[in-house]
């Protein structure tokens, strides 16, 4: 526990307590709502997110509670698009004539990732995952009160994920307007 006093820096306005080079904590400084404290918690989640820290442990509940919610949000759009693009790609084939069913999910597959690519995408937040899993929480040592309510953020790689997503809106656009032209 000494080691990780000596690794903490003092929080200020302008950066965040450091455990090590790997996580960021954005410290809950004063309890309660104050907009103050509020504005620099968001601050240095920002920073954080900017400069792509490895982990991000976010301690303020409603900070924490409002970036999980927009991550989830982009995760809900990244899935539609893609289950949307499988159903189309399978209405395709399996109903051939119900041209009404696979152009509208291809539609809104469409839709779904134009959203995700313009509103969500560039956002710094699109390259962080939610850390659900308690066992690897625990291994991060953040202490026994830091892990009831911080969220953890964990930085990833998502260019295959979305490469993935655009080839299965590709695919699935490809085959509804072939489909509708009657090419096959």
């Amino acid at each position: 526990m000494a080691a990780n006093d000596n690794n903490r820096s003092n929080v200020s306005s302008s950066s965040s307590p450091v455990i090590s080079p790997q996580i960021i904590i954005i410290d809950d400084i004063f309890p309660r709502d104050n907009n103050f404290d509020s504005f620099n918690a968001m601050v240095q989640l920002d920073k954080a997110l900017e400069e792509k820290c490895p982990i991000i442990v976010i301690e303020p509940k409603t900070l924490g509670e409002q970036t999980s919610r927009w991550i989830e949000i982009g995760n809900m759009l990244h899935r539609s698009s893609v289950l949307l693009s499988i159903g189309s790609i399978l209405a395709v084939f399996s109903y051939p004539k119900a041209s009404k069913v696979w152009s509208s999910t291809c539609s809104a597959a469409a839709i779904c990732l134009l959203f995700y690519w313009f509103g969500w995408s560039s956002d710094p937040c699109s390259h962080y995952r939610l850390e659900t899993d308690l066992d690897k929480v625990a291994k991060l040592e953040l202490g026994e009160s830091r892990l009831k309510s911080a969220v953890v953020l964990v930085h990833r790689n998502d260019l295959p994920r979305r490469r993935f997503q655009r080839a299965l809106v590709t695919v699935a656009s490809a085959l509804v307007i072939m489909k509708r032209m009657n090419i096959f």
